[in-house]
C-alpha cells in the first residue's frame, strides 16, 4: 500500500500509463483499490488533465469490467470534453457494474457538459434511482428557466420540485412555472415563496 501512495505522490503524466496498467492488469483485488488511489492522486495534482484522461482513455475500451468500474470513477476528477464520450457509450453497458459506473461518474461530472446526458437518463432510464440522481444534478448544472421548466414536468418527487422553484430565475420567465406548481399541495408553500421572490425583482 505505501509502495502505491509513494507512486501517487511521484508519477509523472509520462509514466501514467505503467500505474494504469497495474489497475488493468491487478495481481490481487487490493492491487486495484491501491491503483485506483494513486491514479486518483496523481489526477489531482497534475495541471494537464487531458494527459491524464488521455492516459486512461487508452486502456479502457481492453480493460475488464472490473477495472473499467475504477476507472470510471477516476473519470470524474479530470472531465475532459475526449472523456465524456467513453462514460456516455457505457451508460447502457450489459455490465451492471460497468452501466452503474458511468451513471454515477456523469452524476458526479464537476460542471455542465454533461447535462445533456444526464437529462436523457432521466427521460429514459428504468432505474428510479438513476432518474432521481441524474435530475438533481441536472437541477443543480442548469440556470435556464426554459431547461429548470422541462426539469420540473419531469420531477417524480417533491424534493426536486422544490429544487427548481429555488433555482428558477428571479424574472418573468420563470412566472409560468411557479403559476403551475401553485396547483400542486405538495410544493404550494414553496411556489408562493417563489413568486414573492420574483416579483419582488420583477416590480
Amino acid at each position: 500500500r505505501s509502495a502505491y501512495a509513494a507512486l501517487g505522490r511521484t508519477v509523472t503524466t509520462g509514466e501514467l500509463d505503467k500505474l494504469i496498467g497495474l489497475l488493468v492488469s491487478p495481481k490481487s483485488s487490493k492491487d486495484i483499490g491501491f491503483a485506483s488511489g494513486a491514479i486518483d492522486a496523481v489526477f489531482k495534482r497534475t495541471k494537464d488533465k487531458s494527459a491524464c484522461a488521455n492516459a486512461l482513455l487508452k486502456q479502457l475500451d481492453g480493460a475488464k469490467p472490473v477495472s473499467n468500474v475504477v476507472m470510471l470513477r477516476l473519470l470524474p476528477t479530470v472531465a475532459t470534453k475526449q472523456a465524456l464520450p467513453a462514460v456516455r457509450s457505457r451508460v447502457d453497458s450489459a455490465d451492471d457494474g460497468v452501466r452503474d459506473a458511468a451513471v454515477r461518474a456523469l452524476v458526479a461530472w464537476p460542471n455542465g457538459d454533461a447535462g445533456a446526458d444526464l437529462l436523457n437518463i432521466v427521460k429514459t432510464s428504468k432505474s428510479k434511482t438513476y432518474r432521481v440522481l441524474s435530475l438533481r444534478r441536472y437541477i443543480e448544472v442548469t440556470g435556464g428557466s426554459k431547461q429548470l421548466a422541462e426539469a420540473m414536468t419531469l420531477a417524480e418527487r417533491p424534493d426536486e420540485k422544490r429544487m427548481v422553484l429555488g433555482k428558477l430565475p428571479n424574472d418573468s420567465t420563470s412566472v409560468d412555472v411557479v403559476a403551475a406548481a401553485l396547483d400542486d399541495a405538495a410544493v404550494q408553500r414553496e411556489a408562493v415563496q417563489a413568486l414573492i421572490r420574483i416579483a419582488e425583482k420583477i416590480k
